[in-house]
């Protein structure tokens, strides 16, 4: 981050709040997305720090992408042997020193479909991996929260199966019937105090609600299950999520722990 110019101490401590502590991080953002996040981190956390407008934004998540490019170019040259930069000559091209080819060696098109590949892949993960977003108030109540609804979830799974099996077969109700409503009633009861009181550190909506939001287009979603058991799950398996109403990314965990 020492490279990237016209960033002051004030925006530096904006964004180590937000976890963008290297040039890789901050690439991946797009300026609407960060300057959105660096003013609810302000807002939130009360610093009261002055925040950059949008031109200086971009050029910051410029010249991270310059140096993020840079530092994966320059392993593959030494791999390859490929290229060599001329050391005596000033050989200039759009602001890049100018390559001079050694020898020509061919990579068969395969080889260039993996490495393609092998670098989606690792943006993705990069990407879901990493926590990313403000630190959440309550990450502990949170986590239980994921767990609980998810749980909650199957109880009302089981109870589409297991009532119309009592209703339809006449039977009576058992030690494992008494057992299983049971089961559901104690999840019911750690839902509404746990799960339903976990709310959003930006906008203080409830993350586990079955309330309808439609504010938020990159909420966590998946056809069939709504937005409550994704989110669940990406908090299970990320230690992140986006609120469904404001959008705001929340970790629950340091991003350079140890996972």
């Amino acid at each position: 981050m020492n490279r990237i110019v016209h960033l002051t101490a004030e925006h530096r401590e904006l964004l180590d709040i937000l976890g963008v502590k290297s040039p890789a991080t901050l690439a991946r953002y797009n300026a609407e997305q960060l300057l959105n996040d660096l003013r609810l981190a302000n807002t939130h956390f009360e610093r009261n720090l002055p925040l950059p407008d949008e031109r200086l934004v971009e050029g910051w998540i410029a010249q991270a992408q310059t140096i993020v490019r840079e530092e994966t170019a320059v392993p593959q040259e030494q791999e390859t042997g490929a290229v060599k930069e001329t050391d005596n000559l000033p050989n200039r091209l759009g602001g890049k020193a100018l390559p001079v080819l050694t020898h020509h060696k061919r990579t068969p098109a395969a080889s260039h479909r993996k490495a393609r590949e092998e670098t989606a892949d690792r943006s993705v993960s990069e990407r879901y991996m990493h926590p990313r977003g403000i630190r959440h108030t309550t990450p502990i109540r949170t986590w239980l929260g994921a767990v609980i609804a998810i749980l909650f979830w199957l109880c009302g799974l089981s109870l589409i199966f297991l009532l119309p099996y009592i209703l339809l077969f006449n039977h009576a109700l058992l030690r494992w019937h008494i057992i299983a409503f049971a089961f559901i009633g104690l999840i019911l009861f750690l839902y509404l105090i746990v799960s339903f009181r976990c709310r959003c550190s930006v906008c203080k909506i409830r993350i586990f609600s079955w309330q309808r939001y439609v504010r938020n287009r990159k909420m966590h979603t998946i056809w069939g299950l709504g937005r409550v058991v994704p989110t669940a799950l990406h908090i299970l398996l990320f230690k992140w999520f986006r609120c469904p109403s404001c959008g705001t990314a929340q970790r629950l965990r340091n991003p350079h722990s140890s996972r």
